[in-house]
């Protein structure tokens, strides 16, 4: 959302991605498919979290369907034909504008955004490298027992 305030074109890349890393994190959350193996169906938690899987793989797909169409407005040259995507992140930047005046005394602008939303990814990529290459390999899946 930070990205797509500024317009970066990376933000619809991003926009795109979500939804599959979503889904795909909720049904291989090994620890959860443990639990729910474990209680019968009938019971009211994984009835609940079944439904709640289905209910974000459904919505999902549709996201990623209606993603698809703004896949174009990754070519900087598209934006102009991508102003209803970035209708909703505009909206929240004013929000974000507001709070961060009151709180800080500081002004939020667009630039701002954009180099807090890129931060933010960097800090993602180096966290999911970091699990990926050093503590996987290592420890393998850690699960439960805090």
């Amino acid at each position: 959302m930070l990205l797509l305030t500024d317009q970066r074109a990376l933000g619809f890349l991003t926009l795109a991605l979500a939804p599959i890393l979503m889904v795909a994190s909720v049904w291989f959350w090994v620890d959860l498919n443990e639990e729910l193996a474990d209680l019968p169906s009938t019971k009211a938690l994984p009835l609940t979290v079944r439904i709640w899987r289905w209910a974000l793989s459904a919505l999902s797909v549709l996201s990623l369907t209606l993603t698809f169409q703004a896949l174009p407005c990754f070519k900087v040259s598209a934006l102009k034909d991508c102003q209803a995507w970035i209708e909703a992140p505009k909206g929240l930047h004013l929000v974000y504008e507001r709070v961060f005046a009151y709180l800080f005394g500081g002004q939020w602008t667009e630039p701002v955004a954009a180099f807090m939303g890129y931060l933010a990814l960097l800090a993602y990529a180096v966290g999911i490298l970091q699990w990926l290459l050093i503590k996987l390999p290592k420890q393998g899946r850690v699960a439960g027992g805090f």
